[in-house]
């Protein structure tokens, strides 16, 4: 798949807790190349957050959201690429829980069959 691909839809990043609170989700940042955008409309539920982005066509590409949590569990992580077009509404059709896609997002709706299951991260805190 090509780079220009994703540049036409939302991929999709954000964390589960089991165990701590969470108390705040800041802003999420894309930069790359001559560009820089923030995100301030994470989705938010009980247990975690999510933010749909969308990603230009450049290099140097990051992304990144910071966070902060009581301690006592372990955080997963998790950003799925989309492999098709789509819209910001339908990467919005998640929850957060146990053995979604990177053990973050159980999507559905149109949005299963979108992402690509990309494998997550986790920390204890």
């Amino acid at each position: 798949m090509d780079r220009k691909s994703f540049c036409e839809s939302y991929d999709v990043f954000g964390a589960r807790l089991n165990g701590p609170t969470l108390l705040s989700v800041n802003n999420a940042l894309v930069t790359g190349d001559g560009y820089t955008k923030a995100y301030n409309n994470p989705q938010q539920f009980g247990n975690g957050f999510g933010y749909s982005i969308l990603l230009p066509n450049t290099g140097n590409l990051k992304v990144s959201a910071s966070f902060t949590t009581t301690n006592g569990g372990t955080i997963y992580g998790s950003y799925q690429h989309a492999v098709s077009n789509t819209t910001e509404l339908v990467s919005k059709q998640y929850s957060i829980g146990l053995g979604g896609y990177g053990n973050v997002f159980n999507f559905y709706g149109t949005a299963r069959t979108i992402y690509d299951n990309a494998t997550g991260v986790d920390i204890a805190v």
